[in-house]
């Protein structure tokens, strides 16, 4: 564990910065918006599949079967927020490209993959992933805001 010169927002943050720093090299960091279709007790569900499902597109683009099986992933982290009543829904992501992947080509695999899931609104920003203050940052909320089942180690 390293030690993290950032004031905690709240108790355990640093300790799940180490741990996401741990699934691999980020190289993107993304902040897809969403389309407010549902009810603010609805919406974090429906965030989660349609990011499995982009997750799934852009892992399926480089591994294959590969990822199907859960042999190779890519390594990537999603937190969910919203403002005070659910409005501006949207997604913080940290996600690293495959090994010999540049920069601009996974850019486009990520913009291309995002076009294909409904929920994403046309705001879609993507920024190199330069340190782990966008970890502090996309955690700033708590642990509530972590979609778990749209984290994974790279392997």
């Amino acid at each position: 564990m390293q030690f993290n010169s950032h004031p905690e927002r709240w108790y355990g943050q640093n300790q799940l910065i180490d741990l996401l720093e741990d699934f691999g090299r980020y190289t993107h960091a993304i902040t897809p918006t969403l389309k407010q279709n549902y009810s603010p007790k609805v919406m974090k569900r429906e965030a989660e599949k349609a990011t499995r499902i982009f997750l799934r597109l852009v892992n399926s683009t480089y591994f294959g079967k590969l990822y199907n099986r859960g042999k190779k992933s890519l390594p990537v982290c999603t937190f969910y927020e919203t403002k005070l009543f659910g409005e501006n829904p949207h997604l913080h992501m940290a996600i690293g490209s495959p090994e010999g992947i540049s920069y601009e080509e996974f850019k486009a695999t990520l913009i291309a993959s995002k076009e294909r899931i409904d929920l994403f609104n046309q705001q879609f920003d993507v920024r190199p992933f330069n340190s782990n203050g966008w970890l502090t940052y996309i955690s700033k909320d708590g642990i509530e805001g972590m979609i778990p089942t749209c984290c994974s180690r790279s392997k």
